[in-house]
């Protein structure tokens, strides 16, 4: 048994509460809605020494009975990106993500969805607005959403990814946003 499967088994880095609420960012932000059993890959990465850069959270699914690649909500704390027209940058940060993956932007297939500004994040930023776009990757049979909150109070643009096979259903990321909040503004600085 290694080092990171023993971890596994020991449940050492379940994340989140009995509701399904995550602490992000050593508890400056959180998000709800993440399945029960998702594990927060900070200390996973630690112990692979590849460490998750300080602007970013990842949560994963617990590995599948029927195996295959293990969905996950990533998220990131972006400098802002200005998009089309001037607007929230779902889409400017969209090759940031490609690039990420290791996927070519003509691999990619998108379409533009709709998302609304997480409730709390509205009530404190009130200039807030979001933008979505959904990724499909054909050749590996990818689904990704990526949703984009511009927070001008803290010029930051939360990115809020969700990545998932196509044969198995991803979370459903626009719920999920709505349950975004900022628990601490100094976050950004």
């Amino acid at each position: 048994t290694t080092r990171s499967e023993s971890a596994f088994d020991r449940g050492a880095m379940a994340a989140g509460d009995a509701s399904g609420t995550h602490q992000l960012f050593g508890g400056a932000m959180s998000v709800g809605g993440i399945p029960p059993g998702w594990l927060d890959t900070e200390q996973y990465m630690d112990i692979a020494r590849q460490p998750v850069p300080d602007n970013q959270e990842i949560l994963i699914e617990p590995p599948r009975e029927a195996g295959g690649q293990p969905s996950t909500v990533i998220v990131d704390l972006m400098e802002v990106a200005e998009g089309e027209g001037g607007g929230c940058g779902a889409r400017a940060h969209l090759e940031d993500v490609l690039d990420r993956m290791q996927v070519a932007a003509g691999d990619a297939s998108t379409s533009d969805g709709e998302c609304a500004v997480p409730p709390a994040i509205l009530a404190d930023d009130p200039q807030a607005v979001a933008s979505c776009v959904h990724v499909a990757v054909d050749k590996a049979g990818t689904r990704m959403t990526v949703c984009c909150v511009r927070c001008p109070r803290a010029a930051v643009d939360i990115v809020v990814t969700s990545v998932h096979e196509s044969s198995v259903p991803g979370v459903d990321l626009r719920q999920l946003l709505q349950t975004v909040k900022v628990r601490d503004w100094k976050l950004f600085g």
